[in-house]
């Protein structure tokens, strides 16, 4: 086994140990299903608060402001996948597997993040300024510098936050996000509506939620390092000092990066075209359709966070059989949520969004299906990682990329958005479907089994929504 197949194993392993100790703790029991419930509650939560978001910046900027918005977040967030070094992810395991002095691991983390941020800086504003000038005249000098900074802040949450959940403060973890996300949406309200303060108070809105963000994790970090105060394994391990743990944090984070690099850039580089290729305008109407359709992937996402654990434990032969009932039910789901927004999708553009925005609404239906499509990736990317074949989830989405650039550069200038959405929707499906034929062939599965209903489904799903309700009502009550 090599080196990257021995770290997606133990990060596997790590994440597994972690979420059943949030759930069963020292001292508290807490049954699976009721984990399931609150770690869902809370999402849902979350993507109320991001939708709201949504609607506001829309009616407030309008298309053309919506996507000067879009790009002045785009182009940091992308910067830092590329610069970031996965950081967070070595925090945990570094933490956890090596037993590396927590103060060092902090203090590689700030010396890090002051690099790194001020790379990542700089690269954002000469981008911003050598972008093609049919956009770049459109943003603003001040709102460039504004949207670069927003570095700072989500290196600082990516890096330290991740040294929460290495200690196993789910809740704690979850809780930034939460807090984040709700003065952010406050925050659009009054600068938005109130102050009408355009795109400034957009980018204000945001910048103040990642600070206030950073202060609650550093608080966090510093409880974690009060309480581990006394223990000699996290502190004084071996003498080691800040250069060799950042040696040690770039290594490990840089091997795992590659395949985060690839998956951003098959989720985003249509949003970067359609900025070259249309306009800011046109971006300002597809950012709106991939944020709404986009929140259909809480489902996989939670449904991967949640009940992938469970099978980690089983033996080959089960965790195959329940990894496919998993990814049909979450196919299904996503797919029959999707029907109705299919549907009424002109109706649902105009009352949140505003009439502006109607053109979207093809798009946003066919982003629908891509989302339905991609769910079937989200859940069985899961298998090859703990099989310790992460190579693989690269290989299929350097695979998928291709074909996305292809299809976008032909799509986009013919078709506009529409096209996009449709180059997104055979990239998603592309990846899905090389995914679904190499499980089957490996693990000698019927493709069947991962995509269509199978006879006992539903007795299942019944079981299953009776213990989740009831779960929810006891953890209502506690």
């Amino acid at each position: 086994m090599n080196t990257v197949q021995r770290i997606a194993k133990n990060i596997a392993a790590l994440f597994t140990a972690q979420f059943v100790t949030s759930i069963h703790g020292s001292g508290t029991k807490m049954s699976f299903t009721k984990g399931v419930f609150v770690t869902l509650a809370t999402q849902i939560v979350v993507l109320l608060f991001n939708l709201i978001a949504s609607i506001i910046l829309a009616r407030a900027l309008g298309p053309e402001g919506r996507g000067i918005f879009a790009l002045l977040l785009l182009i940091p967030a992308t910067v830092i996948t590329f610069t970031g070094f996965n950081i967070g992810a070595a925090n945990v395991y570094l933490i956890n597997r090596e037993k590396l002095s927590l103060k060092e691991i902090i203090k590689a983390n700030y010396v890090l993040l002051t690099v790194i941020g001020a790379l990542s800086f700089i690269i954002s504003i000469l981008l911003f300024k050598i972008w093609p000038d049919t956009v770049a005249k459109q943003i603003d000098q001040r709102d460039a510098i504004i949207a670069s900074s927003i570095v700072f802040s989500l290196l600082f949450v990516a890096y330290f936050n991740a040294i929460v959940l290495a200690f196993q403060k789910i809740l704690q973890y979850n809780i930034v996000t939460f807090i984040s996300t709700f003065t952010k949406v406050f925050l659009l309200l009054v600068l938005l509506y109130k102050l009408h303060l355009g795109i400034l108070g957009a980018l204000t809105a945001t910048l103040t939620a990642g600070i206030l963000s950073c202060i609650i994790v550093r608080r966090k970090v510093n409880d974690i390092l009060r309480e581990k105060f006394s223990s000699q394994d996290y502190l004084d391990n071996e003498g080691r000092h800040a250069v060799g743990v950042m040696k040690k944090l770039v290594i490990f984070g840089g091997r795992a990066n590659l395949s985060n690099i690839l998956w951003y850039l098959v989720l985003r580089s249509d949003m970067f075209l359609v900025s070259v290729f249309l306009g800011i305008e046109a971006l300002g109407y597809y950012a709106v359709a991939v944020g709404v359709a986009e929140q259909l992937r809480l489902i996989p996402t939670t449904i991967g966070m949640v009940l992938f654990p469970k099978a980690s434990s089983m033996n080959d032969a089960d965790k195959i059989k329940f990894i496919g009932k998993v990814t049909r039910y979450s196919f299904w789901v996503v797919l029959l949520l999707s029907i109705p927004l299919i549907i009424f999708g002109d109706i649902l553009i105009r009352v949140l969004f505003s009439q502006a925005f109607l053109p979207v609404t093809n798009a946003f239906r066919i982003l629908l299906l891509a989302i339905a499509m991609l769910s079937i990736y989200n859940i069985l990317s899961y298998e090859f990682i703990t099989s310790g074949k992460p190579e693989i989830n690269i290989y299929f989405n350097g695979i998928g990329l291709a074909m996305n650039l292809g299809l976008n550069f032909f799509l986009i200038p013919k078709y506009g958005i529409g096209g996009a959405a449709v180059a997104s929707l055979a990239a998603y499906s592309l990846i899905s479907t090389l995914t679904v034929i190499a499980i089957s062939r490996t693990r000698h599965m019927n493709f069947a089994k991962f995509l269509l209903p199978q006879k006992g489904d539903w007795a299942n799903i019944r079981a299953l929504a009776h213990d989740f309700v009831a779960s929810g009502v006891k953890a209502w009550k506690i």
